[in-house]
């Protein structure tokens, strides 16, 4: 999905409102480069709200230091394990695809 343009979910612009990143547990080495936010002029969101079951949000525990310990904790706790889809891309990711690509007029 990067190869498409996707960035990470959980680097959206708007993720403070859905996940809080616990940076005492992220491995240093891989903190900005996984966990950075992507600046609204770089990352369009197309108007499709933020979800953690996409095949390009992390797991809870992503980059952990203390694996015990989550190092993202969703704000509605019905998600917290829930966070990133390891087997296929979700209806709403097909969805950024085609704004992203201009087919949406084709994909009712």
């Amino acid at each position: 999905m990067h190869a498409l343009g996707f960035w990470h979910e959980q680097n959206r612009y708007d993720r403070d409102a859905y996940v809080t990143v616990y940076t005492a547990n992220v491995i240093p080495a891989d903190l900005p480069a996984n966990f950075d936010e992507v600046p609204p002029n770089a990352l369009s969101t197309y108007n499709i709200p933020y979800e953690y079951g996409s095949n390009m949000h992390y797991a809870d525990g992503a980059f952990a230091i203390n694996t015990s310990m989550p190092t993202m904790i969703a704000s509605d706790p019905n998600y917290q394990y829930t966070m990133g889809s390891q087997y296929a891309p979700t209806f709403l990711d097909i969805l950024f695809i085609n704004k992203l690509y201009g087919f949406i007029s084709e994909c009712r």
